[in-house]
């Protein structure tokens, strides 16, 4: 499954934003709170609390070529037996504009449920947007360090 999104904030600050689970819950409903080290890093475990039970989060990758970053991680959610991968694609559109695109695929061994591909098809539908009104009005990002 795969869809986008046309943000209008540098590239490097959505990316920040996407890995950055203390700020999650501002675009992926239901997040009641998140743990796990502070600083991200490829094969450690966070976690997102939501009602229904515990997402394990899992850096896999993170790759940046000039202006785009490709950011990869692996979701856990037995509880509502949802096992996946998901990629974000993160490319510089302008100098203050970015496109994300998500790509979202079952785990091996792990295909979607039909509950689940409809959590993930809502998912898709909102988080994206979500996403780009949290980044466009409230992450500080590069503005906060003086480096815009």
């Amino acid at each position: 499954v795969e869809t986008y999104i046309d943000i209008n904030s540098h590239f490097i600050d959505v990316h920040e934003c996407l890995i950055d689970l203390s700020v999650r819950h501002h675009f992926v409903e239901g997040i009641r709170h998140t743990h796990g080290p502070e600083v991200p890093m490829v094969n450690c475990c966070y976690f997102c609390v939501f009602d229904e039970g515990k997402a394990e989060i899992i850096p896999r990758y993170i790759t940046k070529q000039g202006e785009e970053i490709i950011y990869q991680e692996q979701v856990n959610f037995p509880e509502l037996d949802f096992f996946a991968l998901y990629e974000y694609n993160v490319k510089a559109t302008g100098t203050k504009s970015c496109r994300v695109t998500w790509r979202v695929s079952p785990q091996p061994n792990h295909p979607f449920s039909e509950n689940a591909k409809k959590l993930l098809i809502h998912n898709l539908q909102t988080n994206p947007q979500r996403l780009k009104e949290y980044c466009e009005s409230n992450f500080p990002g590069l503005k906060a360090l003086g480096k815009e």
